[in-house]
């Protein structure tokens, strides 16, 4: 079976940690479009026109359509008559069969609408220029609803060891350092995060750097600027920004008020 790109013309490409994305609008007609498959599991998030899908539980009658495809899908969806916009989000093989170690993961094309609004706000802050770890954080919910069936991950000790490595490293740059750090997927860490904190691994970033900021800004003398760098903010008007909008005060009026 011959491998096919995405038929449409680019919108907005864009890659963030395991995840690599593409807004399009589709160009080609239905009798112009062969049997052709994908070797790396994708989502398809289709709106403004008719999708035709072969994915299990297809509504043909919704305004959207989010389908995932598990690895080597071999299909001719596409558009039919009403050429439409859609979000292409592949990831690797790889790491589909690291989850495949935990999760019963489909094994056929299937349709995820309880993840629709998911799939929109991802596909809205692509087209916004949303940054890489906030698309990332994204991807892994969506990647989490779709598998919400499936039995529950255990990780009560991977929390302890998040916590300890973010200690050790508070400039942790992205979900798939403290993931790899821990010994676990990111989705998975994604998962337990959600379940047990409640929060995305974005928020669970940003939620520790500026703890530890906290206690350097009220414990020593360390300047702003260096405070910022050392938890891995662009800048120090990067972090007084983020440190606002958690704390309600900058980061120079929070030590004065603490010492």
């Amino acid at each position: 079976m011959r491998a096919a790109p995405f038929l449409g013309a680019i919108e907005t490409r864009r890659q963030a940690g395991h995840f690599q994305f593409a807004l399009m609008q589709a160009t080609v007609p239905a009798h112009a479009v062969a049997e052709h498959g994908h070797a790396d599991p994708h989502w398809v998030f289709a709106w403004d026109g008719d999708y035709q899908s072969r994915a299990r539980a297809l509504d043909t009658a919704a305004a959207a359509t989010l389908v995932l495809n598990p690895p080597d899908t071999e299909h001719r969806d596409c558009f039919g008559e009403r050429l439409g916009k859609f979000m292409a989000v592949s990831w690797s093989r790889e790491d589909w069969q690291h989850l495949s170690e935990v999760l019963p993961l489909p094994k056929v094309p299937i349709q995820i609408p309880v993840a629709l609004g998911l799939a929109q706000t991802l596909a809205t802050g692509l087209s916004r220029s949303l940054q890489d770890l906030e698309l990332e954080s994204l991807s892994l919910r969506l990647l989490d609803r779709s598998l919400s069936e499936q039995r529950p991950l255990p990780g009560a000790a991977w929390l302890a060891r998040a916590e300890a490595y973010l200690d050790a490293h508070p400039d942790c740059p992205d979900v798939r350092t403290l993931a790899g750090a821990v010994g676990v997927h990111p989705v998975s860490l994604a998962r337990l995060l959600r379940q047990r904190c409640g929060v995305t691994p974005a928020q669970y970033l940003f939620r520790h750097r500026l703890q530890r900021a906290c206690g350097w800004l009220r414990l020593s003398a360390r300047s702003v600027t260096d405070i910022a760098l050392d938890l891995g903010f662009a800048d120090a008007a990067h972090f007084s920004h983020r440190f606002r909008r958690a704390y309600g005060v900058n980061p120079r009026a929070f030590r004065q008020d603490r010492r």
